[in-house]
């Protein structure tokens, strides 16, 4: 089966309409602030996609633009400005920050209750001590994925290739939390092949292009892709070849699996925000 993604983003959107009209009528008005570093391409394409998706769902963005010199003291400012905005409900700091800030301390200073790209210290300290936070929206977005076509979690072998902080970490605990019996991997594991194969759901976050073949997965395994990569002939193409894609019985695709809902998990986020 194809986990479609798109399919998956358009029924958690209906929801989110039905939800913020909910809210509206009750005069609370969703709006998330977005802070940008100017020189990050990446992050103007991935700014228009939400913009796209919040002009659908009614939702507003205040976006907050900074020189790519921004000082440190000058960035967390900010960020201190707008945790005190009883009018913004969510704030996003996208990442990667350049080479002169601290991340942790700049992250550190943004409230809690406000980040809904779970990117704050706190909130990892939090989701590994097993309370409920939120959560990076890509690692959301593979437990939606999931969850949409009734893939069960609980008890389950999963697999996660990748432990970065805003991918693998919180996805392993996320999953840990939901009762699955989770093996966290990365390129370096000495029997990465057999981890991967005595697994019932397999989650590749590795970052290389289309390093997972046929020899890491078995016919009665879900694979769920959440690399992002462009081939020499300019196509997209996750960390996962896309043989694995007929011999699998379940797998998402790239494009079309992980990342429309990805975008879709953080307006979620800002739901679960102002419902607390």
């Amino acid at each position: 089966m194809i986990l479609d993604g798109k399919v998956a983003a358009q029924s958690y959107k209906e929801e989110l309409k039905k939800e913020i009209a909910k809210l509206k009528e009750k005069n609370v008005f969703p709006k998330m602030a977005i802070i940008q570093i100017l020189g990050d391409e990446a992050s103007e394409a991935y700014l228009r996609s939400r913009q796209k998706l919040a002009d659908e769902l009614g939702v507003e963005i205040e976006r907050v633009k900074l020189a790519e010199d921004v000082s440190q003291e000058a960035l967390i400012a900010k960020i201190e400005e707008l945790n005190k905005d009883d009018k913004i409900q969510g704030i996003m700091l996208d990442r990667p920050l350049p080479k002169h800030l601290v991340e942790n301390e700049v992250f550190i200073s943004l409230a809690i209750e406000k980040d809904i790209d779970g990117c704050s210290p706190m909130s990892a300290l939090k989701l590994n001590a097993g309370e409920k936070v939120l959560v990076s929206s890509t690692a959301q977005a593979v437990v939606d994925l999931l969850d949409y076509y009734d893939i069960k979690i609980p008890e389950r072998k999963i697999t996660v290739i990748g432990r970065s902080k805003s991918v693998g970490a919180p996805l392993a605990c996320l999953l840990r939390q939901r009762k699955a019996l989770v093996t966290v991997c990365h390129t370096q594991t000495e029997d990465l092949k057999g981890d991967c194969r005595s697994g019932e759901i397999l989650i590749v976050a590795m970052g290389k292009m289309e390093y997972i073949n046929t020899e890491y997965v078995t016919p009665s395994m879900t694979v769920v892709d959440v690399g992002m990569h462009r081939n020499a002939e300019g196509k997209l193409r996750g960390d996962v070849s896309r043989d694995v894609w007929a011999v699998v019985e379940n797998y998402s695709p790239v494009p079309g699996g992980v990342g429309p809902l990805t975008t879709v998990a953080l307006f979620r986020n800002l739901i679960k925000a102002i419902r607390g």
